[in-house]
């Protein structure tokens, strides 16, 4: 056995035990009745989830099986969805604070990895790369928020913790969404020195125009 083949072993059989360990603790969360699992929907996740354990294999399978096989596209799309499982069942949502917006962002960077493993063994530019993976990036992060919101937010009791976004849903997922705060905070923060030095020019062209109580009549 050469050292590639034991290097796809080990490739092969980390796939299967990061799978096996997503499907098992699916399984646990829509089955075991634990109070954490309580209004997660974990009905739909058991019968959703495990689409994504199959995307590379059935795509790798459609373009007529290339090698080497995309183990890395293949365990970077399956890790978002594994993380999620093992942070509810661990109860990592309610007891770690920063854990949600944590757990998004990472998901939001393993779901563009999984796209730019693919990509990369193409022929396309730097440019249109990035451009693609971040535009993907953002469409799951949305996407993501959406069928969260509407599978258990909604009308659920994490309603009130959930809308914290004018859009009435919270886009954790996507660095834009923080960059165009910042963007919207610096840009205001701008707008309103600027009426401020707008309004103490004019103040003081005002007074300076107002003739003086003690002025000596002409």
């Amino acid at each position: 056995m050469t050292g590639d083949d034991t290097h796809r072993g080990l490739l092969f059989w980390s796939n299967i035990g990061l799978k096996a360990l997503f499907v098992g603790l699916l399984a646990f969360g829509a089955f075991s009745g634990l109070d954490q699992f309580e209004g997660k929907a974990f009905g739909w996740r058991l019968v959703l989830y495990p689409i994504a354990a199959l995307i590379v294999p059935i795509a790798w399978k459609a373009c007529g099986s290339p090698q080497p096989y995309p183990y890395a596209a293949d365990m970077l799309l399956v890790a978002p969805f594994l993380i999620d499982v093992a942070g509810n069942a661990l109860d990592l949502y309610d007891s770690i604070t920063w854990w949600d917006d944590a757990n998004h962002f990472v998901n939001w960077a393993l779901l563009c990895g999984a796209l730019g493993a693919v990509l990369i063994r193409t022929q396309l530019s730097p440019i249109v790369l990035f451009g693609l993976v971040t535009g993907f990036g953002a469409a799951a992060a949305i996407l993501w928020e959406v069928g969260e919101y509407f599978a258990f937010i909604r009308g659920g009791s994490e309603l009130a913790t959930a809308l914290r976004t004018r859009s009435g849903m919270r886009l954790w997922a996507s660095p834009a969404r923080h960059l165009r705060e910042s963007w919207w905070r610096s840009w205001r923060g701008g707008v309103n020195q600027h009426r401020m030095q707008k309004a103490e020019g004019a103040a003081r062209s005002t007074s300076a125009a107002q003739p003086s109580a003690f002025a000596t009549p002409p």
